[in-house]
């Protein structure tokens, strides 16, 4: 007999298929009964270990034994029987049957129990784009470049500012290169000194050539070398060694010749204007250009103190050289940035500011940045279509300026036009991809489109890049008070305030989520504390009065304005807030006068409904029904429709409650404030038991209901802000 057919005879074959059908069986029991058990995957490991190991003992114990009537023996010590050992085969051969017939029923189990068409699926929110900000760029443009910090060759600390400003200024000199994308100072900071291979950088920056330099100075020479390299194969495209006298004259001209040659280099056409704008040297003193190049670099800083440093920077360039077109313009935006950031009022920076950016328009009409500034300083007082030309203008003399984009884009933002105002931000990203304010932007509008999750995560982003950036903790603090979480905008609000202590706008903001939060003593203190630390801060005001509003004193109210007013006529806020709390004390005809001359309107019928007027004309509908001026009130009601129906962002929950109270639909009303309310936009809802046009939707058994809900949820949130106090 041979050793296949002695294998046959001893049922070893079939010994080991049963094995292997129970083995199989066991790791399918196992992997359900391990997960149930929440056990490691280690444990389905072992089990695998085990049957695996005990597979060749079973195929030795079979050749060795065999099963009879009498149990398991030694083969040897069996008379062998022909139909006994066709009786050992069946057995073997049903016991692997049922078997397979067991795991194909658990296979089939499994395979139901996984269909997704069996499953509930859960979406917590609607799929949305990824925030637009980080997104790597697929269509990079190849007359783009990234220049890198500079190398400090002579690694002395009095070198290092001067290497900082040379290579500042050469990105502002290539930059006037209008078939150039350069991209901004800010976004190649975090590469400085960095291991990173550079198509890695390039690839971050969205750019196809990258340009290094370094920077020595000694005594009264400067030497400065570079090098334009094609990201890809990292292959130098040019590079050259300069060795001057270290003069203004001399930098400038470096400048100019590096820029030029780059130009060159990517076979990037300059226009006459061009070449007349990189050969124009805007000072000739040294000390002035450092002095503006320090102020610029504070200026991006975005707090109090280094804007204050910047402004002193900039006024000790102008003093040093008072042609330098430049320097003005650092002034001017300074001031303007310190309204945001600090307690400048705005009467003081427009007194402050606009001479100076006439000044440096007079010494250099083609100036871009003073083009910038000029329209941001006509939209602060109204002139929106001269902002938006001025705008425009500005890019046309510079294409590659990214403030005149993101100040561009705060406009269109401000005039409901926020997808323009993404587009502007888009291409300021394009050409400052790392910059926190402009990315904080962004998530600003992605929050006010309802994009929470969007928004926090672009916050999140900015965090991790520029950890101190105070902007985007008091970015989150706002995303939060949207969703109506009061306690978590509170807690980031914090945080924002402590990474920039005086920013006293910061204080405001957290002293008016504490009165939305229903936390007066805490408001109060913060408000005290503001007063202390910025006596003639013109802002707080508006936080006193809204604390006022919620403690029923609408007469302290009054005073506060009607003082103000009188203090400062051209401040169209304060009659505004004037009217509104007139119409709070139940002075109806005074309210209405006050909302006339609020928008130059001589009587009712000369009151037209725009953008600007549109929340206070909701209030005016109300005033001219009970003061039984039923015809204007109806007219004045039509219009605000129409604007709702004419612009989407007017058409929000909210507006669409106020007018469905003015039309006496108070159930509707009420419906749409708990729209709004479930969507989060709750935060202020207080205020509706203090407008008078809004009693009888208060009253109503619905809104009862939901207001409820909300005061549940401000006490909750109230403990958790008093428990980490």
């Amino acid at each position: 007999m041979s050793f296949f057919q002695e294998l046959k005879r001893r049922n070893v074959f079939r010994v080991t298929a049963a094995y292997v059908v129970i083995g199989w069986l066991l790791l399918q029991v196992g992997d359900v009964v391990f997960e149930a058990l929440e056990l490691e995957a280690s444990a389905n490991r072992l089990l695998m270990a085990l049957v695996l190991l005990g597979l060749i003992p079973t195929i030795l114990f079979a050749w060795a034994f065999e099963m009879t009537p009498d149990g398991i023996k030694r083969d040897r010590d069996v008379i062998k029987d022909e139909a006994h050992e066709q009786r050992t085969a069946k057995k073997l051969d049903y016991v692997t049957l049922g078997v397979l017939v067991v795991v194909g029923v658990m296979s089939l189990w499994q395979h139901w129990s996984d269909d997704p068409q069996d499953q509930e699926v859960v979406i917590d929110e609607p799929v949305t784009e990824e925030p637009l900000s980080f997104i790597a760029n697929t269509d990079i443009d190849e007359k783009s470049l990234a220049v890198l910090p500079f190398t400090n060759v002579a690694n002395t600390a009095d070198n290092e500012p001067f290497t900082v400003g040379i290579h500042d200024d050469l990105i502002t000199s290539l930059s006037k290169i209008s078939a150039l994308k350069v991209i901004s100072r800010t976004s190649v900071l975090n590469y400085h000194s960095t291991d990173m291979p550079i198509v890695d950088i390039a690839g971050r920056l969205g750019v196809a050539h990258i340009v290094e330099g370094g920077v020595q100075r000694v005594g009264n020479q400067v030497r400065l070398n570079v090098k334009l390299v094609d990201a890809m194969t990292e292959e130098p495209l040019w590079a050259e060694t300069y060795n001057r006298e270290l003069t203004a004259s001399n930098i400038f001209q470096i400048q100019t010749e590096v820029s030029q040659e780059i130009a060159n280099a990517l076979k990037a056409r300059l226009t006459d204007a061009e070449v007349q704008s990189l050969g124009k040297q805007q000072t000739d003193n040294l000390d002035a250009y450092n002095a503006y190049l320090a102020g610029r670099q504070r200026l991006l800083t975005r707090n109090s103190q280094s804007l204050y440093q910047a402004l002193s920077l900039f006024q000790k360039a102008t003093e040093l050289d008072a042609e330098y077109a430049l320097a003005y313009v650092g002034q001017a935006d300074a001031w303007s940035l310190l309204n945001d950031y600090s307690d400048v009022t705005r009467a003081e920076m427009l007194a402050n500011a606009e001479p100076l950016i006439d000044q440096a328009l007079q010494l250099d009409p083609s100036l871009a940045e003073a083009h910038t500034s000029r329209a941001n300083y006509l939209a602060e007082q109204g002139d929106l279509e001269g902002a938006q030309n001025a705008f425009q203008h500005a890019l046309e003399l510079n294409p590659n300026y990214p403030t005149a984009y993101h100040w561009y884009g705060n406009l269109l933002s401000r005039l409901g036009n926020k997808e323009q105002a993404l587009d502007m931000y888009r291409q300021a990203v394009n050409l400052d991809p790392i910059s926190p304010v402009i990315q904080s932007n962004i998530a600003s509008i992605l929050s006010e489109q309802g994009r929470h999750k969007d928004a926090l995560a672009q916050y999140d982003r900015i965090i991790e890049l520029v950890p101190d950036y105070p902007g985007a903790a008091g970015g989150k603090a706002a995303v939060y008070s949207n969703q109506g979480e009061l306690d978590e905008a509170i807690r980031w609000q914090r945080i924002a305030i402590k990474k920039d202590p005086g920013n006293v706008s910061r204080k405001a903001e957290l002293a008016s989520m504490y009165v939305d939060l229903g936390l007066t003593e805490q408001a109060q203190s913060t408000i005290d504390e503001i007063r202390l630390q910025s006596p003639g801060y013109e802002k707080l005001i508006y936080v006193q009065a809204s604390l006022d509003m919620y403690q029923g004193q609408y007469q302290n109210a009054v005073d506060r304005f009607a003082a103000a007013w009188q203090r400062n006529p051209d401040n169209k806020n304060y009659l505004g807030n004037l009217a509104f709390n007139q119409m709070l004390l139940g002075h109806n005809e005074q309210a209405i006068e006050n909302y006339l001359k609020l928008f130059a309107a001589g009587d009712p019928d000369d009151f037209q409904v725009n953008r600007d007027n549109f929340d206070s004309a909701i209030n005016m509908v109300w005033l001219w029904q009970v003061t039984e001026q039923a015809e204007v009130a109806a007219r004045v009601l039509n219009e605000l429709k129409a604007m709702m129906a004419e612009f989407p962002d007017l058409n929000s929950n909210f507006n669409r409650a106020m007018v469905a109270a003015a039309e006496g639909q108070y159930i509707e009303s009420a419906q749409l404030f708990y729209n709004e309310y479930k969507k989060g936009g709750s935060r202020g809802y207080w205020q509706g038991s203090h407008l008078p046009m809004l009693k009888e939707v208060i009253n109503t058994p619905f809104t009862q209901e939901f207001v409820g809900l909300y005061e549940y949820e401000l006490q909750q949130q109230r403990q958790r802000v008093l428990a980490f106090n």
